[in-house]
């Protein structure tokens, strides 16, 4: 049996919600597309460094443009960082300031002692225990969509980017650094899980 075979006994049972394991080529992507424009919600994973160069993979494997502006409404990125161990975190240390500040935190926030670094105690390993995600989610707005549709040879991800983040969306850093505000993690882990943006 074939995964196109598989698929159609799965639709075969009308089910609401599919989830397509991981799209890695161009009949999976179809599927995948074709499951969404027949009114079912498809969830997929695939493998790409932030949400607007999904797009992109997927263009690039041969999904027309059009298909993809309607099929799909959110791309979510994520990756994940090491969660500081609460019992032993510190505030952090005025040396690292200057990068903090560099990176969006202001001088109160870092004053108020509520942005912390890792220590390391008994109960976690080197400072940090358990894990966490920094995340940056795509809404496909109108204006999303028009840009997508308009592309003729190339999809614009740094276009696409400027105007979900016109709309709020997060980066992955600026995500990073609202898990800083809330005390999850650190400095060292969010520069070094968003050191490409």
């Amino acid at each position: 049996m074939s995964f196109d075979q598989a698929i159609r006994s799965i639709l075969r049972h009308d089910p609401d919600i599919v989830m397509v394991g991981e799209i890695r080529d161009k009949i999976t992507a179809d599927i995948a597309v074709k499951l969404a424009n027949t009114g079912h919600l498809t969830f997929s994973t695939l493998h790409t460094n932030d949400a607007p160069s999904a797009v992109t993979r997927l263009y690039k494997m041969g999904i027309e443009t059009f298909l993809l502006a309607y099929s799909i409404n959110i791309i979510i990125a994520q990756r994940l960082v090491r969660k500081l161990c609460v019992h032993c975190r510190r505030p952090l240390s005025k040396e690292h300031w200057p990068a903090a500040l560099q990176i969006g935190l202001t001088e109160e926030e870092l004053e108020s002692g509520r942005i912390y670094e890792p220590v390391g105690c008994p109960k976690c390993h080197n400072g940090y225990k358990g894990r966490v995600n920094i995340a940056e989610a795509l809404y496909f707005y109108p204006e999303v969509r028009n840009e997508i549709v308009k592309s003729i040879n190339d999809i614009d991800e740094e276009r696409i980017r400027a105007i979900a983040e016109k709309h709020g969306m997060l980066s992955m850093r600026r995500s990073g650094v609202e898990r800083m505000r809330d005390g999850l993690t650190d400095l060292t882990e969010v520069l070094y899980a968003t050191a490409e943006d």
